[in-house]
């Protein structure tokens, strides 16, 4: 739980009930995470490119994986979504042999570094007292990207460039 101190610091700098948050505080840890998670996990050294604004149903990619995470006042989703050669690159670097199609050790590791960004991003957040819950990933190829149940009407989305394509990050939180 937050204290009362930084409840009211935190209610002064978002947004009303229902409101999407942007608030740096929640976005830098997932950023900082993802650049850590790829060069640890893959060998790979990124950086995130210039973040947009999206309205909440608009993907990019082939594959995107899922974490739905909550605190007490504020729901929302991390996504990680992939174009499949980036996705196919970061796995053949994690495994260390190459991967040619989408089978599911490809779906598996999508899902295992967006479990690793959000856990990253939750260890830093809680040092600043938000504690978010968190379940396990759910990873959708793009014929079913309309079923993701996503929360709130934008998001922000933050592109990162390899030598094999794109992914993104995508965060929406909204107060309860």
């Amino acid at each position: 739980m937050m204290p009362a101190s930084a409840r009211s610091q935190h209610q002064a700098t978002t947004s009303s009930r229902g409101k999407v948050v942007f608030d740096k505080r929640f976005i830098t840890p997932f950023l900082v995470t993802t650049k850590k998670v790829v060069a640890t996990m893959a060998g790979i050294e990124v950086a995130a490119q210039k973040p947009e604004l999206v309205k909440i149903r608009d993907m990019v990619g082939h594959i995107a994986s899922v974490m739905p995470m909550a605190t007490p006042n504020v729901e929302g989703h991390l996504t990680m979504s992939f174009m499949i050669p980036t996705l196919l690159e970061l796995t053949s670097k994690m495994v260390m042999e190459e991967c040619t199609k989408v089978d599911q050790l490809v779906l598996d590791t999508a899902a295992e570094l967006t479990n690793m960004v959000a856990g990253g991003a939750k260890a830093m957040l809680e040092r600043i007292d938000f504690d978010f819950n968190m379940t396990r990933p759910v990873v959708y190829q793009s014929a079913h990207f309309g079923d993701i149940p996503y929360t709130g009407k934008s998001k922000i989305r933050v592109p990162y460039l390899i030598s094999g394509g794109a992914f993104f990050i995508e965060l929406s939180f909204i107060h309860k």
